[in-house]
């Protein structure tokens, strides 16, 4: 069942990134992009059995393309990045931190 409504909104993302980029470009830090790769990157963790295309770690690792794509042009320094650099091994570990950093961003918010 979960797969039936996942499929949407996978694709929804996948869309937003390839067609809509510009919507996440917010120097310097990219706050949105990093919340949405947050997001995926715990996704991903949490239906990790999910194999069709586009899956959340394949869009986690079209995000951080993106990030480093704006990174770049907004001369960020690319050693300040997003928590996890490996983006399909959500490890419990990595995970228990973003959902601490989502939590903190969502106080914050608030």
């Amino acid at each position: 069942m979960f797969r039936c409504l996942l499929s949407p909104l996978l694709a929804f993302v996948q869309t937003w990134l390839d067609e809509y980029s510009e919507d996440f470009r917010d120097p310097p830090l990219h706050a949105a992009l990093r919340l949405l790769l947050d997001h995926l990157r715990i996704s991903s963790a949490v239906y990790d059995n999910l194999h069709s295309q586009p899956n959340f770690c394949s869009l986690a690792a079209q995000a951080e393309a993106l990030l480093e794509t704006l990174q770049k042009e907004g001369d960020l320094p690319l050693n300040y990045r997003a928590e996890s650099e490996d983006i399909c091994q959500c490890a419990l570990p990595e995970v228990n931190s973003v959902q601490i950093h989502l939590q903190k961003a969502m106080l914050t918010l608030s």
